[in-house]
């Protein structure tokens, strides 16, 4: 499977991808951003991390290929049956959706990274624009403690950008996290359309334990118009 940083051409992909059985009854089309993880003790090698409370099964065997790591991925898939179930192996999880896979796409992931004594000169202070908010799609969101990080950046002469997430930057916010996107390194991610949207992945394990209360997640980056903006999403602490 190719690691998609683009995230339209994820949804692009839906168009050649189709192999389901025209004569099954399906309950919906579906497609969602999801945690892969192991299935230990099951007949499935694998599950799909929907949200908190749903897990997303591969009705059919052979359809997906698992790695056996944990990763995250966009899906389409339509939907065979439900059922609810107060046994699964995953804390909340309370109704299991068995499927039929139509495209998996692994999502391009990163570590956060650590503030030093001049996080711009070391991470880059060039603009970026981060997708936030409820009416927009695909839209920078926290699940499954992971941030999903939704962004642009112009980019007319097909340079090489590295952009990281930096945590600990305010001593005061343990949950302020900052962007930063830095122009011509030679190991940086490869984002060639410019003022298209990109998704990636951050896994949030470093901040701090929430406990069962959610807390407000400050997201903070240089917009195009070289001002400061900023977001805040609910993040609470995923249960091992």
């Amino acid at each position: 499977m190719k690691r998609l940083l683009l995230a339209s051409a994820i949804i692009l992909a839906i168009s050649s991808l189709s192999s389901c059985d025209k004569g099954t009854q399906y309950l919906g089309f579906y497609d969602a951003t999801v945690t892969i993880k192991p299935l230990k003790g099951s007949q499935f090698d694998c599950f799909f991390q929907q949200d908190e409370h749903t897990a997303v099964v591969v009705n059919t065997p052979g359809q997906f290929s698992y790695s056996g790591d944990e990763e995250r991925a966009y899906i389409h898939y339509y939907l065979v049956k439900t059922e609810n179930t107060t046994s699964f192996p995953y804390p909340d999880i309370t109704e299991v959706w068995y499927v039929d896979l139509v495209s998996c796409s692994l999502l391009h992931q990163k570590q956060l990274a650590e503030s030093v004594q001049d996080d711009d000169e070391e991470y880059g202070n060039e603009p970026v624009e981060v997708i936030c908010g409820d009416k927009v799609f695909p839209s920078t969101s926290i699940e499954d403690g992971y941030l999903n990080l939704v962004f642009q950046v112009f980019d007319a002469d097909l340079m090489n950008h590295t952009i990281n997430v930096v945590k600990g930057s305010d001593p005061s916010d343990p949950y302020k996290l900052v962007v930063h996107h830095k122009l011509g390194i030679s190991n940086g991610e490869t984002i060639y359309p410019f003022l298209n949207a990109y998704l990636f992945c951050f896994p949030l394990k470093e901040l701090p334990d929430t406990g069962n209360t959610p807390k407000k997640v400050t997201i903070e980056w240089k917009d195009f118009s070289g001002k400061t903006a900023s977001c805040q999403l609910d993040y609470i602490s995923r249960k091992q």
